[in-house]
């Protein structure tokens, strides 16, 4: 074989050599710029048990060599049950398509991790979801992004928010204690601002303290609750300058768990503006029946003047004790206010003439004859006299006609 043989043979050698190894580089060009058909398979199995959603992504780089976006090589199934996105269907895809609008982010965090090496995380939101996104970079080119669904972590933090914002605005006034100690750990603005204090000074207060009745009241009231779920009734709170005010109180007992003690939480409603308003109601009240009650005295004993010095009470109906005295006063109010000489007293509408009439009638005469006038009876019917005479009442003193119209005659002409 000549020189030039052999440098032929050299060249072809040599030329299969960078050929194969051109066919080597394609190869794993393409490999890269293709899905993973498989994990290694020692992380196999716990790729795909991870609870929590996990993506491999590589660096896509621009025709300048500079990293431009990040394709996704694989997910797990925990990442499909999350977001509810097929794996077959953003294999090979890019951040920006596989996440939409939601992709900014993630392509700002792998430009920070791939830049300082240093994990990242940060949240963000997908729908309805919140998830928690930590992202690192296992080796260079590549990263590992871990979904962790937090939704519901945030709807009960926003819950607790708008619970804690309706509890600060209400109006209605709040506590809670719990049940091994006593003593206050929580009372709202509402009932800060009634009592006085603010709400370091308040926490930690023993729960009989905020009241003005006896430690005990308060503290059988607290065990009731404890022993039976609820408790409820009027107490006074004091407040920090010592004046107190009624309520009306509904406490229930929270059970928190196994191992955690009860909590014992309050509800005050201020009684104040209730109280005075039943206190002026009773007020005007009794103010109605002390004027229905003059009326129907003025009614039930009227005293009408006919002259200067002669006056006439018409009594009509039963006369008990109670109407007996208001005689009484009537006439000697009406003697006194009229000077007059002489009452009459016309019973033409009683019915009834008891011995207690006939000795209120008596006692009627002797203390308008202690003011210097005299009592005319009238209209005395005969069973009324036969009454009078059987019971041997005597009517010494008093004048005593038929009628109220002889009565007033005989008036007329002394």
């Amino acid at each position: 074989m000549t020189t030039s043989d052999q440098s032929i043979e050299a060249l072809q050698q040599e030329n299969q050599r960078l050929r194969e190894q051109v066919a080597a580089l394609t190869s794993e060009r393409n490999r890269q710029n293709q899905p993973s058909q498989d994990t290694p398979e020692r992380y196999n199995l716990l790729f795909q048990n991870m609870a929590e959603g996990t993506v491999f992504h590589e660096v896509v780089y621009d025709t300048e060599g500079q990293a431009c976006n990040y394709r996704i090589l694989d997910v797990n199934p925990a990442f499909e049950r999350m977001l509810q996105i097929p794996r077959a269907a953003i294999l090979g895809k890019v951040a920006t398509e596989a996440y939409g609008t939601e992709s900014a982010p993630f392509l700002d965090i792998y430009a920070g991790v791939a830049h300082t090496g240093t994990p990242e995380q940060f949240q963000t939101r997908f729908g309805a979801q919140v998830f928690d996104i930590r992202v690192t970079s296992p080796r260079r080119g590549e990263f590992v992004t871990m979904f962790f669904d937090i939704t519901g972590e945030k709807i009960t933090e926003g819950e607790l928010l708008r619970f804690r914002d309706i509890l600060n605005t209400t109006p209605e006034l709040l506590a809670t204690a719990p049940a091994d100690t006593g003593a206050l750990d929580y009372a709202n603005p509402a009932l800060c601002r009634m009592l006085g204090y603010t709400a370091d000074e308040i926490i930690g207060m023993p729960v009989p303290a905020v009241f003005a009745e006896p430690p005990e009241q308060v503290n059988g009231h607290f065990r009731r609750c404890i022993e039976s779920g609820t408790s409820q009734g009027e107490l006074h709170c004091k407040r920090k300058d010592g004046s107190t005010f009624p309520i009306y109180f509904s406490a229930h007992t929270l059970f928190r768990g196994e191992g955690v003690p009860p909590l014992v939480a309050s509800f005050f409603r201020d009684l104040t503006a209730q109280k005075q308003g039943e206190e002026e109601r009773i007020r005007l009240t009794q103010q109605v029946i002390d004027i229905q009650r003059d009326a129907l005295r003025e009614l039930s004993t009227p005293l009408i003047p006919i002259t200067d010095d002669v006056v006439i009470m018409p009594l009509i109906g039963t006369i008990d004790s109670g109407r007996a005295q208001m005689v009484m006063e009537g006439l000697l109010t009406g003697v006194a206010q009229h000077q007059a000489e002489l009452v009459i007293l016309d019973i033409t509408g009683v019915q009834v003439v008891d011995t207690q009439v006939a000795k209120a009638l008596v006692q009627v005469a002797q203390a308008v004859k202690l003011l210097g006038a005299q009592v005319m009876l009238t209209g005395i019917q005969p069973q009324i006299a036969q009454t009078l005479v059987h019971l041997g009442v005597e009517l010494d003193g008093i004048i005593t006609h038929g009628s109220l119209q002889a009565g007033i005659a005989a008036a007329l002409h002394v």
